[in-house]
């Protein structure tokens, strides 16, 4: 079993408390079930790559709610880099240039 470190791009951040923040005033607990579920679609991703070939892959977060979130992320040989969690109606892959 392959057990690479998670590492986080700087704007997955951003986005995370940004959208946590709109849906805390207009929704409270889809806010609290956004990070929650990005935390843990995080371990789940770690604990299933076992790939160590770079791949790109998504998971869907909140995806059977009115609020379809993913989290996107990019298998590397030394790490797991989670790229972005995004809307999945919105804007889709704009941060597909991400490393």
């Amino acid at each position: 079993e392959v057990n690479l470190p998670l590492a986080f791009h700087p704007a997955d951040q951003r986005e995370l408390d940004d959208a946590a923040h709109y849906y805390a005033l207009e929704h409270p607990a889809l806010a609290i079930a956004l990070v929650d579920e990005r935390q843990r679609s995080a371990v789940a991703i770690k604990s299933e790559s076992v790939v160590v070939s770079s791949s790109q892959a998504s998971r869907p977060v909140l995806s059977d709610t009115e609020v379809p979130y993913g989290i996107f992320y990019e298998v590397k040989t030394n790490e797991i880099r989670i790229l972005a969690i995004a809307h999945l109606k919105r804007r889709p892959l704009y941060w597909a240039d991400r490393t």
